[in-house]
């Protein structure tokens, strides 16, 4: 072989190999798409819906600023059980907090 065939097959030989990867690009783009298409119908219908809006109205509604409340909040009464504490909530903003200690007898029946 002289010089002339060796340039000219490494040019074919390397239009060759740019084509190659040219369509594994194109395969791989392919792939990506069709598995994005795929993954995009598996998603349930629930969840790219809207939230449902809840227009039901709340049963209880106790806010344990003072003793008062802690027995009547919205349509509920309640009963004390035990006892309990009134103390600071961890965000100021939000008022008291029902403190129970743990022990079983002490709850608020609804």
């Amino acid at each position: 072989m002289n010089y002339r065939q060796i340039a000219v097959v490494y040019i074919f030989n390397s239009r060759k190999e740019k084509q190659r990867m040219k369509r594994s690009m194109l395969h791989r783009l392919l792939a990506s798409a069709l598995s994005a298409a795929m993954i995009g119908t598996m998603i349930p219908s629930a969840v790219l819906a809207a939230p449902e809006v809840i227009t039901t109205p709340l049963l209880a509604d106790f806010t344990f600023d003072d003793d008062a409340s802690v027995l009547a909040g919205g349509n509920a009464k309640a009963a004390v059980n035990g006892s309990y504490q009134l103390q600071d909530s961890k965000d100021a903003a939000n008022g008291k907090a029902l403190y129970l200690d743990g022990n079983a007898a002490n709850y608020l029946a609804v």
